[in-house]
Order: structure tokens, then sequence, then C-alpha cells
């Protein structure tokens, strides 16, 4: 009788060390995978920002009357050249726009991985603290390295 004891023990302590260290692994992918869309974040962010200041800068020119773009033209023999250069402002400003309509896409689509992610890896980890619960172990000694000495 105490060895099929003693199994159970063995036995038990083993899945409980098996979940502890899925645990952790599930933990430490959570904030690899955080760390790296946070880090493509910031990257679009980056890149949204330096298009919005593009977009501002475009739409500057056009309220400005563009006065500011007059050197460029000025040894051009475009008689027209007023209407050439809004042409290409407003044509630059479009894609511009669409630029940014693009970042905030990435933006929202990598915010979306990210909860997705992270929601994942808290369920898995609700799963294996309530396998942990049934194993016996205390709520208190469910994130510690160590089996406690009660289990077994």
């Amino acid at each position: 009788m105490g060895t099929i004891r003693l199994r159970k023990e063995v036995r038990k302590k083993k899945e409980i060390t098996k979940l502890k260290e899925e645990l952790a692994l599930n933990n430490q992918k959570l904030s690899e995978v955080t760390a790296q869309l946070k880090g493509k974040l910031q990257l679009i962010s980056l890149q949204k920002e330096d298009a919005s200041m593009k977009v501002e800068e475009m739409e500057l020119v056009l309220r400005l009357g563009l006065k500011v773009l007059q050197p460029r033209f000025k040894y051009e023999e475009h008689p027209d050249w007023e209407q050439h250069a809004k042409k290409q402002v407003k044509y630059a400003l479009g894609l511009s726009k669409k630029k940014l309509a693009n970042f905030d896409a990435q933006e929202k689509e990598l915010n979306t991985q990210l909860e997705h992610q992270a929601s994942m890896v808290e369920t898995r980890k609700k799963e294996i603290v309530v396998e942990l619960k049934k194993l016996g172990l205390e709520e208190k000694d469910i994130f510690k390295k160590e089996i406690p000495s009660y289990i077994g």
C-alpha cells in the first residue's frame, strides 16, 4: 500500500512541476510577444507622426497660396506654374493621407493581435492555476518556484 501512495505522490509532484514550468513559459511568451508588438507599435507611431507632419506641411502650403513653392518654379517656363504646383501638392497630400490611414489600420491590427495574444495566455494561465489548485496547491504557493512540503 505504501508504494502505491508513494507513486501517486511522485506523479502528483511531476504534474505540479510540469504545470509550473508551463506557467513560467507562458508568462515568458507573453512578455516576449508583448515586447515585440510594442516595438512594432512604436515604429508605426513614429511613421504615423512623420506622415502627419507631411500632411500638415502640405496643407499649410496650400493655405499659404503656394507662395512658398514659387522659388522652385521661378525659372521654369511654365505659364501656369501655380496650377501645376497646386496639383502636385494636392496629389502628394492625398498620398500622405492614405499613408496615415494605412498606419492607423496597422496600429489597430497590432493592438488587436496584442490583446488576442494576452487573452490567450491569460486563459491558459487561469486553466493552469485551476489544475494546480485541484492538485492541492494553495493560492500563495502557485507562483513560487519550489513545490511546498505539504504536497505529498
